[in-house]
């Protein structure tokens, strides 16, 4: 007789402010690495905006593996459009508890590319996830191609409209209020 299986997502666990940081600094030392690789390309490093102590889950990882086909496609449509062809050298996903990483090596004009990643990340509620960093070669760290370089607006919160970062540093909203936001995204995505 088959018993059913029932998976347990065991990714899913409570991190302390030093394993972020160490995530944080494992991070860029791979973009580095990434970069040194492939000389003359440029980076899209994608990471999730999830609150709370909980960065993993397999939903979370399925998110992101839509957000990277979502700039995948993009990325495929700038061939059709008055933007530059790019073309993907490496791609590399990383389920790690600290959350889901996913890299994208490309050879293509970065302000093409960063305009790409801000069309994700504002394309869908569920892009409201994606944080997308756009990056090239600096002389110490890679340095980041910034929103406001296109004229980009800054990333709104996900539950008032207001600039993302001012809500965080003023704490204007709990931390249930927005994982509640959060679970309700995903779940609409079909996650």
């Amino acid at each position: 007789m088959n018993t059913p299986t029932t998976h347990i997502d065991t990714a899913s666990r409570q991190l302390t402010l030093m394993d972020l940081l160490d995530a944080r600094e494992n991070r860029v030392r791979h973009q580095k690495e990434l970069l040194n690789a492939y000389p003359g390309a440029v980076l899209v490093s994608m990471t999730l905006n999830i609150p709370g102590p909980v960065k993993d889950s397999l939903r979370y990882r399925k998110a992101l593996e839509a957000g990277i086909h979502r700039l995948k496609a993009m990325l495929a449509g700038r061939c059709d459009s008055e933007c530059s062809c790019t073309t993907i050298l490496h791609e590399e996903f990383r389920p790690l508890a600290t959350g889901p990483e996913a890299y994208l090596v490309v050879q293509g004009e970065p302000l093409d590319i960063k305009k790409a990643a801000i069309s994700v990340e504002e394309g869908s509620a569920l892009g409201r996830l994606f944080d997308l960093d756009v990056l090239i070669p600096g002389e110490n760290f890679p340095q980041s191609i910034s929103r406001s370089r296109l004229g980009a607006a800054p990333r709104r919160c996900l539950l008032c409209e207001e600039d993302a970062k001012a809500c965080a540093r003023s704490h204007a909203h709990t931390m249930d209020q927005l994982l509640e936001k959060v679970n309700e995204i995903l779940s609409d995505a079909g996650l």
